[in-house]
């Protein structure tokens, strides 16, 4: 039960700080003299000689950015009313999200539910996709407080979609780290782990190092619960040198409600590590939790926060019972029990407290009293979460209590059938031996006996099998819905790894922008892939790279988004990028020293097929280097082949000498192309021969043929003829062999 409070306090602490991050209120440091001053200049204003529309801007403003949560309802209520009379659905959408994460942070979060949703009819209304996600994103926060678990992620989805179809990083690592303290909630700290992970990887390629230690606080809270859960002291200690990295972290780059949560998890933190030592240890440890206290003390003191200090009260009592000193905590707990409207988990909390405090002074009656008390509140809990999701779903549960009960009876019927059916049996048999009994008489009966004895250990021997059979039919059901589970679970993930990797690579708009018009034809072998194109368009000139990185599917596509890093850098970092070779030679330096490749490691080694072009539009010259991938362009109908150096992108029995760098002149109209092998290898047939390899021959043939069409007419017919080679005489398709990618542009 401990773990789980503190699973609850985590998820409200974590889900204000992502609101206030999100909404832009200026919570930390409400007493500062210059922000009153600079709200008293803003609402000064509203008295003026204003426009309404100048009015309805200037209370939008003093809501977003005001530091106190009742004063932000009350501009937020005066923005709603004129936004109306001025029918401007966008307002009236920002004021209701406002009013929304009001009543949220005042802990009514049914009505926090229904401004989110007047709030997403706003903005849906007026296709307002960005602010949309964000009312998706509060409702989900305050259906999780709420219990509603199932729905809140329907919501966080929807939310997530939004922000990954708009490349949104950092608030779809966000979204990740919800879902990982929902994970964290229901005890899944597999899930979580993996959810929090996600986060530190998109976090990490946007170097946001606030965010960074965030990720790295999570991982840690979840070991803390994991140990709540199991008394495992290894995951207490890996939550210990988490929470100590995220805070070094969080000391430098992050803002006061992180921070606030990282000291306060580490005063608990110690404190229990303290009731695990004996001497110095458990006074150094002791030490370090007085610590965070006095840290967390600050960060209450300078925020508006103050509803929390009883959490400082908690740690004292819990500190003097360690210390044995029962009577002195009794005393500040029975202060913070006469505090008025005190939230049900510090209740909770407050109970259990008192409770060890009356074992340790010998008084059980007054012990049993607040057990009992503690037992009350956690039915009150379960009751209201239950109320709340029958009133949501009442039809369905009525539904499924209708199913449940046709199961029963259907199960209850082949029960009594089978009971017939094994009494019958028995009841025949039983006939039989008696009637032959009566026929052989006495002279058989020992002969009867012993065949009877015989019958009787046969059916022993046949119950035994059929019971161990439907053992094993049992186990291997189990057996195959792990599976299932397992593959669906896994399938998810890649789908979503399919989702980041779509984000990473060069969108068509993008390629469009920089060369007028492009052809792109990507088909992963296993949803995610290995090959990868990208382009981009710097100092007047632009570049383009299409590669093919070792393995296909999740290994392929982790080397591919390691290959458009090592791209980004390189060519960010680079002060003369005209040497298409230099990128290659820099690239496959890098990608040694960061994959840490050594020859006679005796392992496989990663590494890249690539075609890089750098083009120069105002002098029609293209440097072109080439790892073990050619390049082709189509002039005047004419094929021109330029071929590749033999080696790849990463450490080969050549990698001391250099890439070759080809400078070609260019010429208007021109087709470039560029391929991976998946193309030219896949196998099948045209019909009028034995089953056999696509072939760079066919491919350029095809190419040269089709130079001439626009690039959407050649991205259909070329699709149609690679679906044609595979397809076999039954109708069914070749399995495809490696993931295939071809790239078209024209000068």
């Amino acid at each position: 039960m401990k773990g789980k409070r503190f699973n609850k306090w985590l998820e409200t602490i974590m889900l204000c700080a992502a609101l206030c991050v999100c909404t832009n209120v200026v919570c930390a440091q409400s007493d500062n003299d210059d922000a009153r001053h600079y709200f008293d200049s803003l609402t000064a204003l509203l008295n003026g000689n204003i426009t309404p529309e100048e009015r309805l801007e200037l209370l939008g403003q003093i809501s977003y950015e005001h530091y106190n949560v009742d004063s932000t309802a009350k501009y937020a209520n005066m923005a709603l009313e004129l936004a109306r009379k001025l029918k401007n659905s966008a307002m009236i959408g920002s004021a209701y999200n406002l009013l929304g994460w009001c009543s949220y942070i005042h802990d009514d979060s049914e009505r926090a539910c229904q401004y989110y949703r007047e709030a997403i009819n706003c903005f849906d209304s007026a296709g307002l996709t960005a602010q949309l996600a964000l009312s998706y994103y509060g409702l989900a926060s305050a259906l999780n407080v709420m219990g509603d678990d199932m729905m809140a992620d329907d919501y966080y989805n929807q939310a997530l979609n939004i922000y990954v179809e708009q490349r949104d990083t950092f608030h779809v690592a966000d979204i990740w780290r919800k879902k990982g303290i929902a994970s964290m909630n229901f005890h899944l700290f597999m899930t979580a782990e993996e959810y929090f992970v996600r986060a530190l990887k998109l976090d990490s390629l946007r170097n946001d190092s606030a965010a960074i230690g965030k990720d790295i606080y999570m991982l840690g809270a979840n070991e803390f619960s994991k140990y709540k859960d199991y008394a495992d002291m290894q995951a207490l200690t890996l939550a210990r040198n988490m929470m100590l990295d995220a805070y070094g972290i969080e000391e430098r780059y992050g803002d006061w409600a992180i921070k606030y949560m990282v000291v306060q998890s580490l005063m608990d933190l110690y404190m229990e590590m303290a009731k695990h030592a004996e001497g110095e240890e458990r006074a150094a440890n002791i030490d370090s939790s007085r610590f965070f206290l006095n840290l967390t003390k600050s960060a209450i003191e300078n925020s508006s926060l103050t509803e929390d200090a009883v959490y400082i009260d908690f740690w004292e009592a819990d500190y003097l019972i360690l210390s044995n000193r029962a009577a002195e905590a009794l005393t500040i707990l029975q202060r913070v029990e006469l505090m008025p409207s005190l939230a049900w988990e510090k209740e909770m909390r407050m109970c259990d407290l008192i409770i060890d405090c009356y074992q340790q002074l010998g008084d059980y009656k007054n012990a049993l009293k607040y057990t009992n008390l503690r037992t009350m509140l956690d039915k009150e809990t379960y009751k209201r979460d239950f109320a709340v999701k029958t009133t949501r779903s009442s039809t369905a549960l009525e539904f499924e209590r209708d199913m449940h009960q046709r199961e029963l009876a259907a199960q209850r019927q082949k029960y009594v059938i089978r009971i017939v059916a094994v009494s019958l049996v028995l009841m025949s048999s039983l006939f039989v031996t008696i009637l032959l009994g009566f026929l052989r008489k006495r002279k058989l009966s020992r002969e009867l006996a012993m065949q009877k004895d015989e019958v009787q250990k046969k059916n022993d021997e046949l119950k035994l099998r059929n019971d161990k059979i439907l053992t094993q039919r049992d186990e291997i059901e189990m057996q195959r819905n792990s599976i299932i589970r397992t593959n669906q679970a896994i399938t998810a993930s890649i789908n979503y790894a399919k989702h980041v990797q779509d984000a990473a690579v060069t969108s068509k708009e993008v390629m469009d922008s920089i060369f007028g018009d492009s052809l792109i034809i990507w088909k992963p072998m296993n949803i995610v892939s290995g090959d990868f194109y990208w382009a981009v368009e710097k100092n007047g000139l632009k570049m383009i790279a299409v590669a093919d990185c070792t393995g296909h599917g999740v290994a392929g596509a982790f080397m591919s988004m390691f290959g458009i890093s090592t791209l980004n850098s390189v060519t960010a970092t680079s002060q003369t990028l005209t040497s298409a070779a230099g990128v290659l030679n820099q690239m496959r330096a890098k990608i040694i020293e960061e994959l840490h490749q050594s020859s006679g490691n005796g392992e496989s080694l990663e590494s890249i097929d690539m075609a890089f072009c750098i083009i120069d539009s105002k002098t029609m010259q293209m440097h072109y280097a080439g790892a073990n991938r050619p390049l082709l362009i189509v002039r005047d109908g004419k094929m021109l082949t330029y071929k590749p150096d033999k080696m790849p992108v990463g450490l080969h029995v050549l990698h001391s000498s250099p890439f070759t760098d080809n400078i070609i002149d260019l010429k208007p109209d021109d087709r470039i192309y560029f391929y991976t092998d998946g193309i030219t290898d896949q196998f099948g047939s045209d019909g009028t021969r034995d089953i056999s390899k696509f072939s760079n021959k066919r491919l350029c043939s095809m190419l040269t043929e089709l130079a001439n069409l626009p690039f959407d007419q050649q991205s259909a017919i070329i699709s149609e003829r690679l679906a044609l080679w595979r397809t076999q005489p039954n109708g069914t398709l070749m399995e495809q062999i490696d993931d295939q990618l071809l790239v078209g542009i024209r000068i």
